[in-house]
């Protein structure tokens, strides 16, 4: 039996404890993890700040 592989993408800062779900994901089994915030900076949670909301 062959253990699927998923792939998970970060995209924004939306989530404030990203380090904290990717060790999660990491322990699920066999995830890649591909962080673009680590990338690009900006995002959903900074547009909010920026708007007042």
């Amino acid at each position: 039996m062959s253990v699927a592989k998923y792939k998970v993408v970060f995209t924004d800062y939306y989530y404030p404890n990203n380090n904290q779900e990717i060790e999660i994901l990491k322990k699920l089994g066999n995830v890649e993890i591909i962080d673009c915030t680590k990338i690009i900076e900006g995002g959903v949670k900074e547009e909010r700040a920026n708007s007042g909301l």
